[in-house]
């Protein structure tokens, strides 16, 4: 959507006079009593009597401008006094907020005690961090029982789209949403993860999305799951203006147009500069695509950094500056692209960590993040994160769906720019890896274990290691190294190490990062008595374990797939024997349906020849996600490496069978 067409939407909104501000009647009920819990919700530590997220567009009449605004009410009962220090500090986020227009909060005690905050102890609190601020305030005459309730109503920035979340770690007793606007303009909402449906009605001129929702269970976080995602919410976005026209307004096609005038419309002088630069880049044109690709993006990550927010858009500056905004530089790298004849195509997705991208519903918060795709490679680059190197891409936009663009595809029939919505894959198990061989050796002493570990990161799995350690001044190498190596083994004395692959733009697909140490450790090993005891487990390093034994209610989502093989080579003291060997034997695997290769597994198993006892290890995880249904088979092969990491060998004088 270009800006003519933006501005010309926002004029036809504000033609008409509209029904103002009935958020701004809102008021709580006063003088009320506590409300009664069930059996049920006395057990709870804490539970949200109220959650309701309220929104209005409506007609500031004096300004003659069109205005938003929202309405959160909550009222929690907190039962204990943990949930006490959860509750009683309330933060307001000022995010897109242009004022606080209302603001009450007390709290209600079980002998109906009524206690309002005063308005004095409100703080502001300015937060570089996440880019904003935020009001706090803490509520008095709290004790086990009361009830904390506060309502605020906010002027916001003007937006047509939204997220509200209903569920969280406590139960919600009663969940309410509205969404108010004038007749003439229509909004579309969807709810997820199970909350009620939106209703739509129309009174008095004034058109109301509502749904309301009850016994909302707590949502707790899990291992192995997205919280966020799983949370139950309402999405809406602005579907239709009929005082403009019936067809509907920002559609995927309409972003497309926005995205493609943002991205590929240059003034003749950032035309200039980025012709400029890319002449010095010298791309010579017997280069691959993928070869120029490289270039391209490694002289841009290694010369230019982003400045969220703040940084410039524009060519000329960026290219004279060395920084610039996220969409500046994906300015940049479109234009050498073009220059360099590399077919590709402008996307943008959600990070799955927080939300799922939705093709059917075209609320443009989905749009976070920018990728490009080339076709002819069937490969993405990231050009926001300065960590990554093509073709690897944050884990999190993969397994997930994006918005796509060819910016040289002939336009429709229907005048507009066509799209696709691709399904980004993401790498299989073998591309992503932390492979270990380690050889262990008792000193004659038998005092203290030798080792020389040899340790493999790829893709993923060395995702950040390698970038940060191409990056980081000597100091900070050497504690990042040590850390890795002691992995192994927590109390070891380094002898020496030696990197491979930590050189600055390495495509960590190709190239592993690759770390070879001696050292040598006591805590490995311990005498008990006339045995010695080696922890040979502790030596692939802690394990992630789901011992505990609350009802899983999370789907399984990993991060990426991702495999650990291990090779662990034991040289035995001359003349003693290991008394427990079948303890190494461990044999998980998970295998969905008729599937070739497992969903998941680890198998450990041992082999001895001589005084050489040699044990191998295979782990893999070849799906992101595991259903409810056999949550239990994947749980059996991540607790079974977490059970190896716990082996411990007996060795005791005697001879080998």
């Amino acid at each position: 959507m270009n800006k003519y067409t933006y501005l010309l939407l926002l004029l036809c909104l504000v033609q008409l006079p509209l029904q103002a501000q009935n958020l701004l009647q809102y008021e709580w009920e006063e003088n009320r009593k506590q409300h009664t819990l069930t059996a049920k919700e006395q057990e709870e530590p804490a539970i949200a009597l109220l959650n309701r997220q309220s929104y209005e567009y409506a007609v500031d009449e004096e300004k003659g401008a069109l205005k938003q605004y929202t309405l959160t009410h909550r009222i929690v009962k907190v039962n204990t006094d943990n949930a006490i220090e959860q509750h009683n500090r309330i933060y307001i986020p000022l995010h897109n907020t242009e004022s606080i227009l209302q603001l009450k909060a007390r709290s209600i005690s079980p002998d109906g005690k009524v206690t309002e905050v005063d308005k004095n102890n409100i703080k502001e609190i300015k937060d570089d961090d996440s880019q904003g601020a935020y009001r706090i305030f803490a509520l008095e005459g709290v004790v086990k029982g009361s009830e904390i309730e506060y309502y605020y109503l906010e002027e916001n920035s003007l937006g047509f789209f939204g997220r509200a979340y209903f569920q969280s770690a406590i139960p919600c007793r009663k969940a309410v949403f509205t969404l108010e606007c004038p007749s003439f303009i229509q909004f579309d909402a969807r709810s997820y993860n199970g909350f009620s449906s939106p209703v739509e009605t129309i009174t008095d001129g004034m058109r109301v999305l509502a749904a309301e929702h009850s016994n909302i269970p707590a949502l707790r976080k899990q291992e192995f799951a997205k919280y966020n995602a799983n949370r139950q919410r309402i999405e809406f976005r602005l579907n239709k203006n009929l005082r403009y026209s019936a067809d509907p307004i920002f559609t995927w096609s309409d972003a497309i147009g926005y995205i493609n005038n943002q991205v590929y419309q240059l003034e003749a002088k950032e035309d200039k500069a980025a012709q400029k630069l890319y002449k010095s880049l010298k791309i010579d044109a017997s280069l691959t695509p993928k070869e120029k690709i490289h270039k391209i993006e490694n002289h841009l990550k290694t010369n230019f950094l982003i400045q969220k927010g703040l940084g410039s858009g524009k060519l000329e500056e960026i290219i004279k500056g060395g920084y610039g905004s996220e969409l500046g530089l994906v300015r940049l790298y479109a234009s050498l692209f073009k220059l360099a004849g590399v077919s590709h195509e402008v996307g943008l997705t959600s990070s799955r960590e927080n939300i799922r991208f939705d093709p059917e519903f075209s609320s443009w918060n989905y749009l976070e993040t920018y990728l490009f795709y080339f076709p002819a490679l069937d490969m993405y680059l990231a050009p926001e994160d300065m960590m990554y190197r093509f073709p690897l891409i944050p884990y999190d936009n993969t397994f997930n769906s994006g918005l796509f663009f060819n910016q040289a595809a002939a336009i429709g029939a229907n005048g507009k720019q066509p799209y696709t919505i691709r399904q980004i894959s993401t790498p299989g198990y073998k591309a992503n890896f932390h492979n270990m061989d380690i050889q262990l050796k008792l000193t004659p002493a038998l005092d203290k274990v030798l080792l020389q570990v040899r340790q493999e990161y790829g893709g993923y799995s060395a995702a950040y290691l390698q970038p940060a350690y191409a990056l980081m001044p000597k100091e900070q190498r050497e504690e990042m190294v040590q850390s890795l190596i002691k992995f192994a083994a927590p109390d070891a004395q380094i002898e020496k190490y030696n990197i491979t692959g930590g050189e600055p733009n390495t495509n960590v697909l190709e190239k592993p990062f690759v770390i070879d140490a001696s050292l040598n450790s006591t805590a490995l090993l311990e005498r008990a008595g006339n045995k010695y005891l080696l922890k040979v487990g502790q030596v692939i390093g802690p394990q992630s374990e789901l011992y505990q034994e609350e009802v899983r209610t999370l789907t399984v989502e990993n991060e990426f797939n991702r495999m650990y093989d291990r090779t662990i080579r034991i040289e035995l003291p001359e003349g003693y024997v290991v008394k427990n060997p079948e303890d190494i034997r461990i044999n998980k695997i998970f295998k969905q349906n008729n599937a070739e290769t497992p969903h998941c597994l680890f198998t450990s198993d041992y082999k001895q020849t001589g005084n050489m006892l040699e044990i191998t290890i295979e782990e893999f995880y070849n799906e992101i996600e595991c259903d409810l249904e056999n949550y239990e088979k994947f749980r059996e092969v991540v607790n079974a490496a977490a059970d190896f990491n716990k082996v411990t060998l007996v060795l005791e004088k005697g001879k080998a069978n």
